[in-house]
């Protein structure tokens, strides 16, 4: 991977990404779920950062996160507004058009966690993961003094 580390957050932050953009695609062209105008917002937030991060990847650019960062973080502002939509429809701001119901739920695992709540969670790890790349980058991982033997 990166810097010659075996699991580097940027990878797992690459993975969470294919996986909710390969969910997304799941629930729209397999079982037939219409996406609303903020889920496509969120696919808009989410699907450029599989790219961004997999040239990260691909060219071994610790650097990437900055790049990607704004993606996640706008993301999750989305999407936790979208969760807010679907327990409270009159915080509606912004109309959803004539399509689907942004405050409507397709699915409610364990009765509370709808597709924007997946999302939101993508998007609040990819963040993390990043932002774990951004401390690490900027001297905060550590201590960077050697350990004392323990017989000196």
């Amino acid at each position: 991977m990166l810097a010659g580390q075996d699991l580097h957050p940027i990878g797992w932050a690459w993975f969470v990404a294919v996986v909710a953009m390969s969910g997304s695609m799941y629930f729209s062209d397999v079982v037939g779920f219409v996406p609303c105008l903020f889920c496509w917002y969120q696919r808009i937030a989410m699907y450029p950062i599989v790219f961004v991060l997999g040239m990260g990847l691909l060219y071994k650019d610790p650097t990437v996160w900055r790049f990607a960062l704004p993606l996640p973080l706008v993301g999750v502002a989305l999407s936790l507004y979208h969760v807010a939509l679907q327990y409270q429809p009159s915080l509606e701001i912004v109309s959803c058009g004539t399509g689907v119901s942004c405050s409507a739920r397709y699915m409610a695992v364990f009765g509370f966690v709808s597709i924007p709540v997946m999302s939101a969670a993508a998007f609040l790890l990819i963040s993390a993961l990043l932002l774990t790349v951004r401390t690490v980058q900027r001297g905060g991982g550590g201590d960077s003094s050697p350990v004392a033997s323990p017989d000196a």
